[in-house]
C-alpha cells in the first residue's frame, strides 16, 4: 500500500515539474520573442541546468547576451560549450557573429574561415549552415557553402539560393547563370524567374544588366538550345518594347515545337495594348497563316478584325474587306464555338462602327437561337442586343434584354454589367432615381471595375440631386453621355460645351471636364483632351474623378512623348492614389518610364 502511495507522490511531483518547466520555457520563449532580453537570459540560464547539453538554450543565452552588449558573457557561454561539444560547429558561428557584433573584423573572419575549413572537410551540414549565414546576413559565407554544395554534387540543386545571394552581392553575370541553370532544371518555375529577374533588367535595352542577360541567353541557346531560354529572350525583349525581336523569339519557339501557339497569341495582346499595331498586326498574321489550332486561328482572327475595323472607319473600301472577312469566317466555322464569339464582333461592328442597325439587330437574335450557344454567351448576345436597341432609343426595350441577361448569367461578372448598363440606361433617360437604387446594390460588385463605375455614377446623382430627384443641368449631362454612347462624339461635345457656359451647370464643371477630355482623348484630338485635363487639375482638386483624370493626363502626356510631365502624373497617382483602380497600372508605367 505505501508503495503505491509512494509511486503515485512520485508521479505527481515529476507531472507538476514537467508542467513548471514546461511554463517556464513558455515564458522564457515569450521574452525572448518580446525583445526582453534581460529577464529571458535568466529563465534560460535556469532551463539549461536542466537541460545543459541543450545548444538552442545555448545560443538563444548567447544572443540575449549579445542583445544586452554583454559580449564577455556570450563568448564565455560560448565557450564553455566549445569545451564541452568541439564538434557542435554552431557555437563557432555564434562566436563569429559575437565578434562581428563587437566590430572585431578580424577575429570574426578567423572563426569564420574556422567554421568553413571544418565544414569543407565534414561537408553533411552545409546546407543548414548556409541557411544560418543568410539569418546573420553572412552572405559570402552562405555563397561558399551552397557553392560546396554544388561541387560536391549534392542531390539537391542550390542555383536559386544562390542566385539570389549573387544578387545581393551584385554579382550580376553569376546571379544569371544561377537562375538559367535553375529554369533549365526547373521550366516550370519560368514565371518567377522572370520576377525575380525583372528587379535587375529595365527598359533600356543598353543598359548593363539588359546587355549581359542578352549575351548569356545568345551563348547558351547557342550551345544548350531548349525553350526555356528563347522564352526568357522573347520576355526580355517585351520589357524593352521590342516587338519585332520578340516576334522572332516566339516564331522560332513555334517553329521548334509545333505545339500551342499560346506565345504568339500573347505577345499580339501586348504589343496591342502598348498601341505597336503593326507589330500585332503581323504577329496574328504569322499565327493565322501557320497554325492549325483551330481556336487559337479563330481567337487570332477576332484579334485581328477588331484592329482593322477601328483601322477601317474612314476608309470604305476597308470596310469592305472587313465585312467580307467577317462573313466568310463565321460561315466556314459556324459549328465552331469560338464562331458565336465572332458573329458578336460581327454585330458589335455593323451597328456601331457600320450603322447598320436593323442587320445586327437580326443577327442577334438569330445568334441567341443556335443549340450550341451557351447561357453567359446569350447573355453577352442579349447585352449587345439591347446596346443596339439604345442606339436606337429604344429603351424600354433594351431594359427587357438586358433583364434577359442577368438572367442567362446569374452570379456571374456579367450579370453585373447588364445590371450596370441597365443603371445607366436610367440615367440616360433622366430617371435617376432608380438608377441610383441600382447603383448602390453594384456598389459592392464582386468586379472592381463595375464597382468603382456604379460608385462614381451613384456620388454625381447624389451630389447634384434635388428632393424630387431632378435636376435639368444633369439631364443635358447624361444625354450628352448617351450621344456619346450612340457614337455621336460632336453632338456630344457640343452638349458639353454649352454646359461649360451654363449658369445652372456650375457645380458639375468637374465631370464635364473629365467627360469632355475622355472624348476628345478617344478621337485622338491630344492637346485638346490635355486641355481639358490640366484645367480640372488646377480648379478641382477634391474632385470624385482626380484619379481618373491624373491617369487620362499620364497617358496624354506619353503620347505626346512629354515622358517627364507623364512620369510626374504617374508618380502622383502612385504615391498619393494608393485606393485607385488605375494604382496598380500606373505603377507599372511609372516603373516602365524610370527604369526602376
Amino acid at each position: 500500500m505505501c508503495t503505491k502511495i509512494k509511486g503515485l507522490l512520485l508521479t505527481i511531483f515529476l507531472l507538476h515539474f514537467c508542467a513548471l518547466f514546461a511554463q517556464n520555457k513558455s515564458l522564457a520563449q515569450e521574452l525572448y520573442l518580446n525583445n526582453n532580453y534581460q529577464e529571458a537570459v535568466v529563465l534560460y540560464e535556469e532551463l539549461l541546468e536542466k537541460k545543459p547539453k541543450s545548444s538552442n538554450y545555448i545560443t538563444i543565452i548567447a544572443d540575449c547576451y549579445r542583445n544586452l552588449e554583454a559580449f564577455d558573457k556570450a563568448h564565455k557561454v560560448l565557450d564553455k560549450a566549445l569545451l564541452q561539444n568541439p564538434n557542435q560547429y554552431i557555437y563557432l558561428l555564434e562566436k563569429g557573429q559575437t565578434y562581428n557584433l563587437e566590430k572585431k573584423t578580424t577575429q570574426a573572419q578567423k572563426t569564420f574561415q574556422k567554421l568553413l575549413s571544418t565544414l569543407e572537410k565534414n561537408p553533411k551540414r552545409l546546407a543548414f549552415y548556409a541557411q544560418q549565414f543568410k539569418k546573420y546576413l553572412l552572405l559570402e559565407e552562405a555563397v561558399f557553402c551552397y557553392e560546396l554544395l554544388q561541387k560536391n554534387k549534392y542531390n539537391a540543386s542550390y542555383d536559386y539560393e544562390l542566385a539570389r545571394l549573387y544578387g545581393s552581392l551584385s554579382q550580376k553575370e553569376k546571379m544569371f547563370e544561377a537562375y538559367l541553370n535553375y529554369t533549365q532544371n526547373n521550366p516550370s518555375r519560368l514565371a518567377i524567374v522572370k520576377r525575380r529577374l525583372q528587379e535587375f533588367t529595365s527598359v533600356d535595352a543598353n543598359s548593363e544588366s539588359n546587355l549581359l542577360l542578352k549575351k548569356i541567353l545568345f551563348k547558351r541557346i547557342q550551345n544548350t538550345p531548349i525553350t526555356t531560354y528563347n522564352e526568357l529572350l522573347s520576355w526580355l525583349f517585351i520589357q524593352e518594347k521590342d516587338y519585332t525581336k520578340a516576334f522572332l523569339q516566339e516564331r522560332a519557339l513555334y517553329k521548334r515545337t509545333h505545339q500551342s501557339p499560346m506565345g504568339l497569341l500573347g505577345l499580339a495582346r501586348i504589343a496591342l495594348e502598348d498601341k505597336e499595331i503593326e507589330s500585332s498586326k503581323n504577329t496574328l498574321k504569322y499565327l493565322i497563316q501557320n497554325s492549325s489550332l483551330t481556336s487559337y486561328v479563330l481567337e487570332a482572327h477576332q484579334m485581328l478584325l477588331k484592329i482593322e475595323s477601328e483601322q477601317a472607319l474612314n476608309d470604305l473600301n476597308k470596310q469592305v474587306v472587313v465585312r467580307e472577312t467577317y462573313e466568310r469566317l463565321i460561315k466556314e466555322y459556324k459549328s465552331h464555338p469560338k464562331s458565336i464569339e465572332l458573329t458578336l464582333d460581327y454585330a458589335y461592328f455593323l451597328a456601331f462602327k457600320q450603322n447598320e442597325r436593323k442587320e445586327a439587330i437580326n443577327i442577334l437574335k438569330e445568334l441567341r437561337k443556335k443549340p450550341h450557344i451557351n447561357d453567359l454567351k446569350k447573355a453577352k448576345a442579349e447585352i449587345l442586343l439591347a446596346d443596339v436597341l439604345l442606339l436606337n432609343n429604344q429603351f424600354n426595350e433594351a431594359l427587357i434584354n438586358y433583364a434577359r441577361a442577368t438572367e442567362h448569367a446569374k452570379n456571374h461578372p456579367v450579370a453585373q454589367e447588364a445590371n450596370f448598363k441597365v443603371a445607366k440606361a436610367s440615367y440616360y433617360t433622366g430617371d435617376f432615381k432608380w438608377a441610383l437604387t441600382q447603383l448602390n446594390v453594384l456598389k459592392a460588385s464582386t468586379t472592381q471595375l463595375i464597382a468603382n463605375d456604379a460608385m462614381k455614377l451613384a456620388l454625381l446623382i447624389e451630389d447634384y440631386m434635388d428632393k424630387e430627384y431632378t435636376n435639368e443641368a444633369l439631364a443635358r449631362f447624361a444625354k450628352a453621355d448617351l450621344l456619346n454612347f450612340q457614337e455621336k462624339p460632336d453632338k456630344a461635345l457640343e452638349v458639353y460645351e454649352t454646359l461649360i457656359d451654363a449658369q445652372d451647370a456650375k457645380t458639375l464643371q468637374d465631370a464635364i471636364l473629365y467627360h469632355k477630355a475622355q472624348l476628345l482623348y478617344e478621337q485622338k484630338k491630344y492637346s485638346q483632351s490635355l486641355e481639358s485635363t490640366q484645367k480640372l487639375i488646377k480648379n478641382h482638386s477634391n474632385s470624385l474623378y482626380f484619379d481618373d483624370i491624373l491617369y487620362l493626363q499620364a497617358k496624354l502626356h506619353e503620347t505626346l512623348e512629354n515622358i517627364e510631365a507623364a512620369k510626374q502624373s504617374y508618380k502622383q497617382l502612385v504615391f498619393n492614389h494608393q485606393d485607385s483602380i488605375y494604382y496598380t497600372d500606373a505603377r507599372k508605367a511609372y516603373r516602365r518610364l524610370t527604369g526602376e
